[in-house]
C-alpha cells in the first residue's frame, strides 16, 4: 500500500517513464506493462494514477504542453529589437526542434490521435489555444484589443504556427539524413515573413 508520502514520487516516475518511452516509441507502441517496468512500479499503480493508457498519455501531454508552452513564453517574452517580428517565431521553433525533439515527438503523436478521440482532439485544440494566448502575450499592445477578429486572428495564427511546426517536425524526424535540410525550412519561412 502507498502511502501520501509515496505517491507523487510515484507518479512522477510513472510519468517520466511515460514520456520517456512514448516519445522514443510512439504511443500505439507502449505497453503499460513497458511504462510500469521503465519507471519501476507495479502495474496496478499506472492504473490508480492514471485509471488507463489514455489517462496516462493525456497526464503526459499535458505536462509536455506546460513545458513547451513555458518555453515558448520566456523565449518569447524578451526578443531583442531586431528579433522583434513573426519571422523570429520560426527561428525560435528551429531552435526548439533541435533541442527538444521529443516535444514534437508527443505532439505528432497528439494530432494523430486527437483524429479519431474526443479527450485527444479536446487536448489538441486546448493547446491551440494556449499557443494563442503566448503569441496574444507577444503582439505589439495596439494589437491585443479585446474583439472578436483579434481573437480569431490570433487562434488562427496559432494554427499556422502549430502546422508549420508538426509538418516540418515529421519530415525532420522521418528523415535523419535531411535534418539541417529540413530546419532550413524555418528560415526560408522566416525571410518570406519579414
Amino acid at each position: 500500500m502507498l502511502s501520501k508520502k509515496d505517491e507523487p514520487d510515484t507518479a512522477a516516475k510513472i510519468l517520466s517513464a511515460a514520456v520517456t518511452l512514448i516519445s522514443q516509441a510512439g504511443y500505439a507502441n507502449v505497453s503499460m506493462r513497458d511504462i510500469a517496468k521503465r519507471a519501476g512500479v507495479a502495474l496496478s499503480h499506472l492504473n490508480y494514477y492514471y485509471e488507463n493508457k489514455e489517462g496516462l498519455f493525456l497526464a503526459v501531454i499535458k505536462n509536455v504542453k506546460e513545458s513547451y508552452l513555458k518555453e515558448l513564453t520566456l523565449r518569447l517574452s524578451a526578443p531583442s529589437p531586431e528579433e522583434k517580428n513573426n519571422s523570429f517565431l520560426f527561428a525560435h521553433a528551429k531552435e526548439s526542434m533541435r533541442n527538444t525533439t521529443y516535444i514534437f515527438r508527443l505532439l505528432l503523436d497528439l494530432s494523430n490521435l486527437a483524429l479519431w478521440s474526443e479527450p485527444f482532439r479536446k487536448e489538441f485544440n486546448s493547446l491551440i489555444d494556449d499557443v494563442a494566448e503566448v503569441l496574444a502575450a507577444y503582439e505589439s499592445s495596439d494589437m491585443r484589443e479585446a474583439s472578436k477578429q483579434t481573437a480569431h486572428r490570433l487562434r488562427q495564427k496559432a494554427r499556422f504556427f502549430l502546422a508549420i511546426n508538426l509538418g516540418i517536425s515529421a519530415q525532420y524526424l522521418a528523415d535523419a539524413e535531411n535534418r539541417d535540410d529540413t530546419l532550413e525550412i524555418f528560415d526560408f519561412i522566416g525571410s518570406a515573413m519579414k
